[in-house]
This record gives structure tokens, C-alpha cells and sequence, in this order.
């Protein structure tokens, strides 16, 4: 694990290692002008992760699954008040899906299931 900051959060539950290495091996992003070549080898610093216990991965998944969930019984309260119309309670629940959905079509998906 590195005493260092990576300028990035890192979970702490998540041990991370720094270690430099041929700039050639990384990958580089879609677009970027390729480097040119220099008479030293370029060196890169690679962060490390370990691998998540699956059963950490599984209490996350639970936890995110709550927070979706207390948050729709939070917004079908506001609506069934009449605080909240139902659009906007559409956008307020997608929005959150996309999060955990990843894409605006996923949560759509997901929307219309349930």
C-alpha cells in the first residue's frame, strides 16, 4: 500500500500499490496523438488495486440497493401527497438509475419493469 496520495479516492478497504512501468504497455486513450519516440523509454505509473472479498462486493450491492430503495419510497410519499408531480418524480428516479444502471437506457429498462 503507498503512503502517497493518488490524486484519486481510493476505498480504504481497497489496498492500492503504485508501480512505474514501460509507458509502451499502457494503453492509450481513443483520439490522443500517439508519443513520439525518444532515446529513454517513457515510464508510467500504474495504480494497482487488490481484488474486492466477493462478499464486500455483495454488502455494496445491498447497501446501493437500499438507497434506491428508500429513495423511491421517499418519492412515491411526495407524490402520493402531492408535493412532487409525477414527471418530475420520473426524471428524480431515473436519474438515480443511471447511476446504477449505467446508461439512460438501462434505467429506462428498469423503469418500465417495475
Amino acid at each position: 500500500m503507498t503512503d502517497k496520495p493518488t490524486g484519486k479516492s481510493v476505498r480504504l478497504a481497497q489496498p492500492v500499490k503504485q508501480v512505474t512501468v514501460d509507458a509502451g504497455l499502457v494503453p492509450q486513450k481513443a483520439g490522443r496523438k500517439p508519443r513520439k519516440q525518444s532515446a529513454e523509454p517513457a515510464k508510467a505509473t500504474v495504480n494497482i488495486f487488490a481484488p474486492v472479498h466477493p462478499s464486500v462486493a455483495a454488502t455494496r450491492r445491498k447497501m446501493q440497493q437500499q438507497a434506491i430503495e428508500s429513495a423511491a419510497v421517499k418519492l412515491h410519499a411526495a407524490i402520493e401527497a402531492g408535493d412532487l408531480p409525477p414527471a418530475e418524480a420520473k426524471r428524480l428516479v431515473l436519474t438515480r438509475i443511471v447511476k446504477t444502471a449505467g446508461s439512460a437506457e438501462g434505467a429506462e429498462k428498469w423503469y418500465r419493469s417495475h
